[in-house]
Order: C-alpha cells, then structure tokens, then sequence
C-alpha cells in the first residue's frame, strides 16, 4: 500500500508544472493541476500518513522528492507573488505578460498554497520514512542495537 501511496504522490510534479497558452483567460491546465492532480496527491499523503508505522519499507521512494523540491522553488515565488498576494489571473504567474489581462476565478489566489502545503507535507514524508528508520536502528532494543 505505501509504494501505491508514494505512486500517486508523484502527481506532485505534473501539478506544479501546470501551464498552457492562457488563451483568452483559459485556464484549465491550473484547474486540472488543482481539482484533479492536488486531490490525487492528498490521498497518496494522507495514505502515507496513516501507515507511518510501514513508511521506511518503501522511503526510497520519497527520495524522487528532492527534484519536487527544487521544481517547486524555482515555480511557486511566482505564483505567490502575482497570483496569491497580487490577486491577479493564474496565467500571470506563468508569465508575467499575462499581469492585468484577464479576470482571475475564485479559486486562482489558492493555487500556490494548495500546491506549496502539498510539497511541504510530501517532502515531510519522505524526511520522516528516513528519521523514521535511522532512530528505530539506533533504539536499544533493536536487532542493530545488541
């Protein structure tokens, strides 16, 4: 179950990824990357959280997350700035030449937290499988510790 969880957690990096031609407003790669990639992660998380007890079996598949990390730092700075604080259209924090030129939805201020809590708990996640393991070795009663 926790390689099916680390599996969909992988959704991670095609949701921070989400950009299109903006089109007259058009921003259905973002709602995609919201509504359909964000929620698939969230379970893929939420199935790691509830299985901690099993999480360091498979934590080799977390270390994928170190590329979700630096995709996320080089993506999101935008997102937060002209989207999140500004207010402005999801396609503004693709390019910047999109500032101004079409109305944003209800929704497009949250995109960058939404997608900024999802990395920070994954990337938890994987930390956690690897702590998770290290102090078990090092617990006295353990195999590792006689």
């Amino acid at each position: 179950m926790n390689a099916l969880a680390w599996l969909l957690t992988y959704a991670l990096p095609l949701a921070l990824v989400a950009f299109g031609t903006v089109n007259q407003g058009d921003d259905d790669p973002w709602r995609f990357s919201m509504f359909v990639l964000a929620p698939i992660v969230a379970i893929g998380t939420t199935i790691l959280l509830l299985n901690r007890a099993t999480i360091q079996r498979f934590r080799w598949m977390g270390i994928f997350h170190v590329f979700t990390i630096i995709l996320a730092i080089q993506i999101l700075p935008h997102y937060w700035t002209r989207v999140t604080f500004q207010r402005d259209h999801i396609g503004a924090g693709f390019d910047s030449s999109y500032i101004g030129a079409f109305t944003p939805a209800w929704w497009h201020f949250l995109w960058a937290p939404v997608m900024t809590a999802l990395t920070l708990s994954v990337s938890l996640l994987a930390v956690f499988s690897f702590a998770t393991r290290s102090e078990q070795a090092a617990s006295p009663g353990s195999a590792s510790g006689l």
